[in-house]
């Protein structure tokens, strides 16, 4: 029985675990998995998928996908009436009954954890030649939602596996996993009962064995995967089993990168110890803080120690070898506009790498949607589900929320602003939230947010939001912003915006410092030539001021200029920066 697997990923570079899983527990069948996204035509998938000629085709769904699969299920029902079309995955397994209802709808749904039903279903379908009608035998089966000629017929629930040991491996075949990030668990369940996550909804957590993760983790890694991220809800839930993991992989230090999502608060002085000395770049860490006001944390049931969270994600930020992404969650119980923007300073002072500005999404089945209507709550109709507004949070305050969200994507996640947007916020007296609130401001005036801007384009608008808001100090403001436009990108032409200092014989004095000064500096390149040189290097002029407010006027002597390095063959030792260069 020939049967596909697939799903709509939100990008490309995604992969999908779940298929993986339902085609690891049916070895014996000709399982086949094609994945596509959101931006994909329907009608070419409808196309594809019918070309395979499959006499199943199970669809995993989420909330970013559930439309366009429906739409995908209504056309295949019309072209290929007799395929059993089976959808699974946590949007579906709320309210089944929904999706089976209607003629131009699934025949099945799997409801929670499928490994266990998808076995049982399939070997049903097989042993009733895809009768449909047999529903007898259905009836039997725990965990679906199904047809039934006297309408939707919705089973008792099956419960969790209990023993992951038998659940087989998702990665013995490593194919479609080329140039994608690949998902791995070690893990099923949370500890925590967030009162805003489905994970609320299962009490207690299991863990796969220790040996199948680390011989997982093996094949990825030697499939060629670069990007591996872990989707326990909370993989540092448990000491023991994490420093085991991340202990393997520091001692292995593989050419991959390596995502959790952890609580910071949880982590000891031995594994901070531990941390500082990962390699740089095989780590990053997700911390969910989703909101500082006390009042809010108890409404949503999220235990934390804010205090320790705080010293720990600024203990990880000042190592500087693990990139740090904190969540916050706008439009929570008990959490106004200025309550919001006090959590948003709050983290941002910690320091990390990024901060991710979600939005709520009140899930099926999530404590916070059977509760909403005490809040007030009122969100979207259809998937995701967003928050639009509470008791507290008005519309337009979710609005002007929405553009600071991009604000903060282009400015600082992005990672090209760094000392530009450390004066900036000085300027707003140490108040990030009020900077990027006036950002967002000046982009919504301006209409930008109706446009699509290149990254080089965003160094020239920032320049033009500085001198609009403000009267002073532009040279030091465009110095900064060219200091962060060389560390981002090494120019092969000089933009219009670029502030340029009057430097005497600047061309020469350059020649000479690449002939002579540089090798001093570093006797890796002696033997280079200019022409060699100049694609690892670039000098260039800055104000005075520029190198006063860096603290290295002094070292840049009577010609201020900086160095700029760049990655590549002949600097493998060196991370791209820049240093003072006297020439």
């Amino acid at each position: 029985m020939k049967i596909l697997l697939t799903t709509l990923n939100a990008k490309y570079v995604h992969s999908n675990l779940a298929l993986r899983y339902l085609r690891a527990v049916c070895p014996e069948e000709e399982v086949m998995i094609q994945e596509y996204t959101i931006n994909d035509r329907l009608d070419v998938i409808a196309g594809e998928i019918y070309r395979t000629d499959a006499a199943v085709v199970g669809f995993s769904c989420y909330i970013w996908n559930l439309a366009p699969t429906l739409e995908l299920v209504g056309i295949l029902r019309q072209v290929s009436p007799s395929t059993v079309i089976v959808l699974g995955g946590p949007e579906v397994s709320y309210d089944p009954a929904e999706y089976v209802k209607s003629a131009a709808g699934a025949d099945i749904v799997v409801c929670g954890e499928g490994e266990e039903t998808w076995r049982e279903l399939i070997a049903s379908l097989k042993g009733e030649g895809l009768r449909l009608d047999a529903a007898p035998d259905l009836s039997r089966i725990k965990g679906i939602a199904y047809r039934s000629p006297g309408g939707p017929a919705v089973n008792p629930p099956r419960t969790l596996i209990r023993d992951l040991e038998t659940v087989p491996s998702p990665y013995t075949a490593m194919d479609g996993l080329e140039n994608k990030i690949a998902y791995i668990e070690s893990t099923r369940g949370c500890p925590f009962n967030c009162q805003y996550c489905l994970s609320s909804t299962f009490q207690g957590v299991r863990y796969f064995p220790l040996q199948q993760t680390k011989q997982e983790l093996e094949r990825l890694v030697g499939a060629g995967v670069r990007q591996i991220k872990f989707v326990d809800r909370t993989f540092n839930c448990s000491k023991t089993h994490a420093m085991e993991i991340m202990t393997f992989l520091a001692a292995w230090n593989p050419p991959a990168n390596f995502h959790f999502e952890i609580s910071a608060d949880l982590l000891d002085e031995e594994m901070l110890g531990f941390l500082k000395g990962v390699p740089p770049g095989l780590f990053q860490f997700e911390v969910g803080v989703q909101s500082t006001n006390p009042a809010t944390l108890d409404l949503i049931q999220r235990r934390t120690d804010l205090a320790l969270l705080e010293k720990n994600v600024r203990a990880i930020s000042a190592a500087g070898n693990i990139m740090q992404l904190v969540d916050l969650i706008a439009g929570l119980p008990a959490e106004d506009y200025q309550s919001f923007a006090r959590s948003f300073n709050t983290v941002y002072s910690w320091g990390p790498d990024k901060l991710q500005l979600g939005f709520l999404k009140l899930l099926k089945g999530s404590g916070i949607r059977e509760r909403g209507a005490e809040w007030g709550y009122k969100f979207t109709a259809s998937p995701p589900y967003r928050v639009l507004a509470n008791n507290l949070l008005s519309y337009a305050d979710v609005l002007k929320l929405e553009i600071i969200e991009d604000m903060v994507e282009k400015f600082f996640n992005s990672g090209r602003f760094k000392h530009t947007l450390s004066y900036l916020i000085e300027q707003f007296q140490q108040d990030p939230f009020a900077c990027f609130e006036e950002l967002a401001g000046f982009w919504r005036e301006r209409g930008y947010q109706r446009l699509a801007h290149s990254a080089q384009a965003l160094f020239e608008l920032l320049l033009e939001f500085y001198r609009r808001r403000f009267s002073g100090g532009e040279r030091l403001f465009a110095g900064l912003l060219k200091l962060d436009y060389l560390l981002w990108n090494k120019p092969v032409h000089i933009p219009a915006w670029f502030p340029l200092e009057d430097f005497p014989c600047f061309k020469q004095r350059a020649d000479a410092f690449f002939r002579a000064g540089l090798p001093q500096l570093l006797p890796q390149v002696k033997q280079v030539s200019r022409r060699e040189l100049q694609r690892y290097f670039h000098l260039e002029p800055f104000a005075p001021e520029v190198l006063q407010y860096l603290g290295m006027l002094e070292m840049a002597g009577d010609g201020p200029c900086l160095l700029f390095y760049y990655p590549g063959p002949l600097l493998q030792a060196l991370r791209p920066g820049f240093m003072p260069a006297v020439i």
